[in-house]
């Protein structure tokens, strides 16, 4: 219904409407803007901002939406499958947008005179697994797995950090 890049640039006024939108999903169906904007102690502007941040010209298409979207919703019966997650990512990563950044970063980690991977837990260990592969290929590369790294070298022009997190959210 509502997609994770478009809630990433909600501020926090609106994150307090998506929340409350998602918890009560039905019984936003039947409010008025003026109800939505005073449970969840917002003004009837910022619920308007939410909804055109979304992608809604206004209040009424995007319950409307929620409507659809609610009737539309098949209840989920399946068990979980591994190959439902590598589909998505595979789709994910398949998109043109997506492309122009793998290719930036490609060209930055190619230009950078020292490589730093940076990550704590399991990241921690793809961090180390990268700084030995791009050991191999020849690049000068650390890993760094502690919370609290010490600066044990100096940030010169042309370095490149690479901090790794498990979900994925990082920019």
């Amino acid at each position: 219904m509502f997609s994770m890049t478009d809630v990433k640039e909600l501020n926090n006024l609106e994150l307090m409407v998506y929340n409350y939108i998602v918890a009560n999903h039905t019984a936003v169906e039947t409010m008025t803007i003026r109800q939505l904007a005073s449970k969840t102690h917002v003004s009837t502007t910022t619920v308007l901002h939410f909804c055109e941040k979304m992608g809604y010209s206004g209040f009424s298409e995007m319950k409307y939406a929620l409507k659809i979207d609610r009737q539309q919703r098949v209840p989920h019966t399946q068990p979980y499958q591994v190959g439902n997650e590598i589909e998505g990512f595979l789709q994910k990563v398949d998109d043109p947008d997506f492309a122009v950044i793998l290719q930036t970063a490609t060209q930055i980690i190619l230009t950078a005179r020292n490589l730093y991977f940076w990550g704590i837990g399991t990241s921690g260990s793809l961090a180390q697994y990268g700084a030995h592969y791009f050991s191999n290929l020849g690049s000068y590369a650390l890993a760094i797995t502690g919370p609290f790294p010490q600066p044990v070298f100096p940030a010169c022009g042309g370095d490149c950090f690479v901090s790794i997190w498990r979900n994925g959210t990082n920019a």
